[in-house]
């Protein structure tokens, strides 16, 4: 068998989930090219599917194997990199160097957001330098509508870095960092408005809308008073337009699916807010929660894919339920037992969606969830 095709069966593999198989099949691919100054591209591509199976392998493992299998995928992603640099055709070379950055930048990232203090700053230098080359080589590519996709990208996993990054931090330092956050995140909506593909734009300015709504969301929580009410606000905002864009779709499912995301995070956003407010103002806010989250289990009953349906109920019911819980503890008498019934017959749905799920674990793991919160609510 020749390169090429321990090549393929090797990515075949790799798609299908047997990360062993084919680091196995690559690396005999690897073996067959006994000059090393040869075969440059396929030398790229297997250190390339080398460095995903054991990053995909390390995002499942626990203790302390994630570290090894990290170092193995970035050991393969430099690999790659270095041989990507070597190819004769510039564009194809610079293109093959922002997937190494990318990876690379991901292997980072997934790393310093489980490390802690001084570690997790380490790791975060070197996530958003990465990133900042993905984007430097980015801007170089010829093909216009490819390099805004791809600067698309790097300023989307800039954003992502900088938000958890602000996540762990608190006062003027946060503050910073979720102002780094918004500009990138306000980059690759620039960027994805930019796009000729009118269905993947709008695809891309979903993403960008959701993301930044996510920051304003996040410094919502660590903000108080005027602030964090005018922060949820910019929250909500750009989870509208997101919602907006969501109806533009042409695909009827992907539309829906995007529609339900909205939906939940606006839902999250009002229910959020409700821990902070004060006098009648959260029984409006439980109102608009109530009605997003009604909205979200409406569209996920429309989806096709019914296992994809059932899990998406799921969480509506969820959802549902933890409002009139939340409403219950607020009210007093028989307004309170009421909502409390509310809350307990979403939870029950919820546990009868459970049951039907295919996947026996996943199942058994949405009945658990549900069945603890109707123990809270009947204890």
């Amino acid at each position: 068998m020749n390169v090429l095709d321990l090549i393929k069966e090797g990515v075949a593999l790799f798609k299908n989930k047997k990360f062993d198989e084919a680091i196995e099949k690559l690396n005999q691919a690897l073996d067959e090219i006994k000059d090393k100054d040869s075969q440059i591209q396929e030398q790229n591509y297997i250190q390339f599917y080398l460095g995903c199976c054991y990053f995909e392998q390390a995002l499942k493992a626990k203790g302390k194997e994630p570290e090894q299998l990290f170092e193995h995928a970035v050991e393969h992603f430099q690999q790659q990199l270095r041989l990507a640099e070597q190819l004769e055709d510039k564009q194809n070379s610079i293109e093959q160097q922002v997937y190494a950055q990318s990876w690379l930048g991901r292997c980072y990232l997934e790393q310093a957001m489980k490390a802690e203090g001084k570690e997790a700053a380490k790791l975060f230098e070197r996530v958003v330098e990465h990133f900042q080359q993905q984007l430097r080589l980015a801007k170089q590519l010829e093909d216009k509508q490819n390099s805004l996709q791809e600067q698309n990208n790097a300023q989307y996993w800039l954003g992502r870095c900088y938000l958890e990054q602000a996540m762990k931090a608190e006062g003027k330092e946060a503050a910073k960092l979720f102002e780094r956050v918004v500009e990138h995140f306000q980059q690759q909506l620039r960027l994805a408005e930019q796009l000729e593909d009118k269905q993947n734009s709008i695809q891309e300015q979903i993403y960008a809308q959701n993301w930044l709504a996510r920051c304003y969301f996040e410094q919502a929580k660590k903000a108080k008073g005027k602030e964090s009410e005018q922060l949820f606000g910019q929250a909500v905002k750009h989870h509208q337009q997101q919602l907006s864009l969501a109806a533009q779709l042409e695909d009827k499912q992907d539309s829906l699916q995007e529609q339900i995301n909205a939906q939940s995070w606006l839902g999250g956003c009002y229910l959020e807010q409700v821990k902070k407010a004060k006098g009648k103002e959260p029984e409006q806010l439980f109102e608009h929660a109530v009605e997003h989250f009604q909205q979200q289990l409406r569209l996920a009953e429309q989806l096709e894919d019914k296992q994809n349906s059932i899990q998406e109920q799921i969480y509506a019911q969820n959802w549902l339920a933890r409002c009139y819980f939340e409403q219950a503890k607020k009210a007093k008498g028989k307004e309170s037992e009421q909502l409390f019934g509310q809350a307990v017959k979403h939870h029950q749905q919820q546990l009868r969606l459970a049951e039907q799920l295919e996947d026996k674990q996943n199942s058994l793991q949405e009945q658990i969830n549900a069945q603890s919160w109707l123990g809270g609510l009947l204890f």
